[in-house]
């Protein structure tokens, strides 16, 4: 009897069972609410560029960008990410490159970006390299189109849907992630590597296969959307220019942005119309909180824009008309060297697409600071690397003022009281060898590098301000003298070289160093024809 009504008991159970989940099958799926905002941050070819770059004004170096990345995530409370589209090294593996390429790495650690595209530049460092930087300092290669030497491609990728009736031992393993994957409550958004260049380029690298990228980003996008119920998938690439005839409708379908070419971005049709657009309103709410605009289908036998309704926040009488963006929306990329940033701020509509964006270039120049988080990776670099970078840079123009006087008796002597020649001491006086500003003008040589060295750092030649503050590119001058001195007298009138020094000395001169401050009660025209006097005095 008791056997009876526990058997009798279980199948009322399994009947409620199956009738509960009859219920819940038959229910609509809950919709997911994307992200009424999403903010991109981009850059692009780093190239080992540690240090800004020597353009007159200094643009870029990893320092000023992690203190750029660090203001946007100060601001930013909606979803955030943080993308490189590859290129972080130069490729080389000879000389000081493998030290340059390591400090890169650390510095990008504390950067913490979201997903690096492997680059063509990057892929000549070899998987060994990539994989050590990935696993040493944590770098989120992706790439869907990359695999190891000898793949064949019989079989599905892995995370296709036909994959996973294939055995795993069959089905060609991807070198790096294909993608990664963020979930914001729900809303997935994914970002995919992909090498886009033609096939001779890639001919060229060893120890890789590389798939068709057409075929490579579509399976992933079927895998992303059908599988993993993705809302905005990303593209990313490192190319330039896309290759010749490439049909991009085709290649990026299903895709919703692309990140890569050199194609200016137009400014949003929408942005005047959107009252979430901090340009349409300056006041605008960036509460990510809020619900997302509203879009309504747009008329498929008129083809008339998109109605979308603002959020309660910023409601108005009427609705807003929006004009369609274009599918995929194109991103350009970041300027190289990584002088400065891309920032796309999106709006996305209640189905996660985009319908309005920002479009900012942040200029890293040196009104940003340093990172000071990257200061022990920064003085790394200096000892392992830019001490000898720059001292070989400017011995090939600068000799030091000892060596002037071997041609030019007397010179050291009669300036030996100049100031110039004690602006070391007045570095030691005023406690400012920290101080990397004041190396440019405290030494010879080093005037308008990107990053200056610390003064113990510079070899003692070129401290203090001797004959080459004024006398710039003294090595050039000598190889000259020394090429006509190597010269047969008859042969002399055939010289067409030009001796560096001809050049009279110019009143602009004193001016790269005496400015601001530093220009109080200086004038340029006395202290040359001062400097003239001493001179032609021992000439």
């Amino acid at each position: 009897m008791l056997k009876s009504v526990s058997i009798g008991i279980l199948l009322v159970a399994i009947l409620l069972a199956v009738q509960y989940s009859a219920i819940e099958c038959g229910k609509p799926e809950a919709k997911v609410i994307p992200p009424k905002e999403i903010t991109l941050v981009i850059s692009s070819n780093t190239t080992s560029h540690f240090t800004p770059c020597g353009c007159s004004t200094p643009m870029g170096g990893v320092l000023r960008r992690g203190t750029a990345f660090q203001n946007i995530r100060a601001e930013v409370t909606w979803p955030l990410l943080f993308i490189d589209t590859g290129n972080v090294s130069q490729g080389a593996t000879g000389g000081d490159q493998p030290k340059k390429d390591d400090y890169i790495f650390q510095s990008y650690a504390l950067l913490d970006y979201d997903v690096i595209n492997v680059g063509f530049q990057d892929i000549r460092l070899g998987y060994d390299s990539l994989e050590n930087f990935k696993t040493t300092y944590n770098i989120p290669w992706t790439s869907c189109s990359i695999y190891p030497a000898g793949t064949t491609f019989d079989q599905p990728a892995p995370g296709t849907e036909n994959a996973a009736t294939n055995p795993p031992e069959n089905v060609p393993t991807p070198s790096f992630a294909p993608y990664t994957m963020t979930d914001y409550d729900g809303f997935k958004v994914a970002c995919m590597g992909v090498m886009l260049h033609d096939a001779a380029q890639l001919g060229a690298i060893e120890n890789f296969t590389f798939e068709d990228y057409q075929k490579a980003i579509q399976d992933n996008v079927s895998y992303l959307r059908d599988v993993e119920k993705v809302g905005l998938i990303i593209a990313i690439t490192d190319v330039d220019t896309y290759p010749e005839n490439f049909d991009a409708a085709a290649v990026f379908q299903g895709v919703d942005i692309v990140i890569g070419t050199r194609e200016p971005m137009q400014q949003s049709p929408n942005a005047t119309l959107n009252p979430d657009n901090p340009q349409y309103n300056p006041n605008a709410s960036r509460n990510p909180n809020s619900p997302p605009n509203q879009p309504t289908p747009a008329d498929s036998a008129t083809g008339s824009p998109d109605t979308a309704q603002p959020n309660s926040e910023t409601a108005v009488e009427n609705t807003i008309q929006y004009a369609p963006l274009p599918i995929p929306l194109t991103i350009p990329l970041a300027e190289t060297q990584g002088k400065r940033l891309n920032r796309l701020d999106i709006w996305l509509d209640s189905d996660g697409k985009p319908f309005d964006y920002t479009y900012t270039n942040i200029g890293l120049d040196p009104s940003v600071e340093d990172d000071v988080r990257m200061a022990a990776i920064a003085d790394g670099y200096d000892r392992d690397v830019l001490i000898g970078e720059l001292t070989q840079q400017v011995s090939m123009a600068f000799s030091g003022s000892e060596a002037c006087e071997e041609c030019h008796p007397g010179f050291l002597a009669a300036w030996v009281d100049s100031p110039h020649f004690s602006s070391y001491q007045t570095i030691v006086d005023g406690a400012a060898l920290d101080d990397r500003s004041c190396t440019g003008c405290h030494a010879v040589g080093f005037y308008h590098k990107p990053r200056l060295l610390l003064y113990e750092n510079i070899p003692d030649i070129y401290k203090n301000v001797g004959c080459e503050g004024c006398h710039e590119n003294g090595q050039s001058h000598i190889n000259f003298i020394n090429y006509l001195n190597s010269l047969p007298p008859e042969r002399l009138s055939e010289n067409t070289r030009t001796d560096p020094m001809a050049q009279p000395l110019q009143a602009n001169i004193c001016a790269k160093c005496h400015t601001g401050e530093w220009a109080e009660g200086f004038d340029s025209a006395v202290s040359l024809e001062a400097a003239r006097q001493i001179c032609m005095s021992v000439r």
